[in-house]
């Protein structure tokens, strides 16, 4: 299957399965209402109101009397907006993690409801996490290697979720997989990354809604990131010298 092939075959998946959209749901709500609340912070508190009236010109002792009662406000809303973010984070773990699980049935032939998607996500749910923010850490600290190091643990490690939800790995088992699949199909898996990487990007200049929306783009992102897994790692890893592990079983939906 070529790359054009799993696109295609990814948008019949959601259009098939329009239930997977669902999950982003949660996300997407908690994004927008923290960018309300960002602009509001902004635009129409006590502190945005001092920074835009107070004057160019202002000593630092200054500055720094006028500004102390705010400190305590603004360490509290930055708290606030960090704790807003994890849990957008984490809602899209599982949101994601669940697209996972319903590609994996579909490819299957089988039927899978979103409780079943949820039922068999939670059981690996702290696996999904502590995977998700390692990559999300490594990623952080790539960019301090001019973006490169970032870019390339970006395309290795793509498919981690994927392993541990669809062949059921442990989390060093789903990080070797990923790195090997994703090494001899690097071409492809960077294509999908920065073409639907692209469109959240424009997205986001959309007002208050554009970042929530990109959690729906990333469904098909996920969703051709399972498929490609599919379709590759019987193919490509016996070659990169790792056993596959057979046809992958997914728990019966309750």
């Amino acid at each position: 299957m070529n790359l054009s092939q799993a696109l295609t075959k990814a948008f019949d998946t959601v259009s098939e399965t329009p239930s997977m959209l669902i999950p982003s749901v949660v996300p997407f709500v908690i994004k927008v209402a923290s960018s309300l609340a960002d602009y509001h912070h902004t635009f129409q508190t006590d502190v945005a109101r001092f920074f835009s009236e107070a004057p160019e010109a202002m000593e630092p002792e200054e500055a720094f009397r006028i500004m102390e009662p705010f400190f305590d406000r603004i360490v509290q809303d930055v708290t606030l907006m960090a704790a807003v973010d994890l849990l957008a984070w984490l809602a899209g773990v599982v949101a994601f993690s669940m697209v996972i699980a319903l590609t994996a049935a579909h490819i299957q032939g089988k039927e899978m409801s979103l409780s079943g998607a949820l039922h068999s996500t939670s059981r690996k749910l702290l696996g999904l996490i502590a995977a998700s923010a390692v990559v999300w850490v490594l990623i952080r600290m790539g960019f301090c290697a001019l973006c490169i190091g970032a870019f390339l643990i970006w395309v290795l490690l793509a498919l981690v979720r994927q392993g541990i939800i669809v062949d059921g790995l442990g989390i060093g088992e789903s990080f070797s997989q990923s790195y090997n699949l994703a090494r001899v199909n690097f071409f492809d898996i960077m294509l999908v990354l920065l073409m639907f990487f692209l469109v959240k990007l424009f997205l986001g200049f959309i007002p208050f809604i554009g970042d929530g929306l990109g959690y729906f783009v990333d469904v098909f992102s996920v969703t051709v990131l399972t498929i490609l897994y599919f379709d590759r790692k019987e193919l490509k890893l016996p070659s990169a010298g790792v056993s596959p592990s057979g046809q992958p079983t997914l728990p019966e939906t309750p």
